[in-house]
């Protein structure tokens, strides 16, 4: 399993240390999507459930342990699940369309966002409505050109793990 997954384990540890680290620090946190939430939806096109509800639980520890903001433990867990459920129950691969899996992997941190968003209001009371609408264009836009990158390159990378029967999910 970690062999056979191996470079997702490593994309989401990469980023969920990157994103609140670094990219915080050069003050260009508003222009970066959730990457993590964008290699989430790339993997639920074509993996099971069960290691998709995996790899979110790992992915929403990790981004609430490394995260600066102060919230209450497991938001992520919860916002990161919900994604890769919606995204594996209703964009199956294989596709015939590129486009799919790249427009609902672009807009997978705008949903992730939302669900912290209402989880924070619900858990806390904060009302996050003034920050919302700019945050949510932000990861909307800058979260498709992120997955017009990174849907190809996940895709490239599970062809050696498809048999030669299994489509791949994005036709190039």
């Amino acid at each position: 399993m970690i062999r056979k997954y191996g470079y997702v384990w490593f994309l989401i540890t990469l980023f969920a240390v990157l994103q609140p680290s670094i990219f915080m620090s050069l003050n260009i946190s508003v222009y970066m999507p959730d990457f993590v939430a964008v290699i989430l939806a790339a993997q639920a096109f074509t993996r099971s459930i069960k290691v998709s509800v995996g790899f979110a639980v790992y992915a929403g520890i990790l981004v609430d342990l490394t995260s600066p903001i102060v919230s209450t433990f497991g938001i992520s867990v919860i916002a990161y699940i919900a994604l890769v459920l919606i995204i594996n129950l209703t964009v199956q691969a294989p596709h015939d369309n590129t486009w799919l899996p790249v427009a609902a992997a672009g807009f997978s941190p705008t949903l992730v966002i939302t669900v912290r968003a209402i989880l924070v209001f619900l858990t806390s009371g904060a009302n996050l409505s003034v920050f919302y609408p700019s945050v949510l264009v932000s990861q909307l836009l800058f979260g498709l050109v992120a997955a017009a990158f990174l849907v190809p390159l996940m895709d490239r990378l599970d062809q050696p793990l498809l048999d030669d029967l299994s489509l791949p999910r994005v036709r190039l």
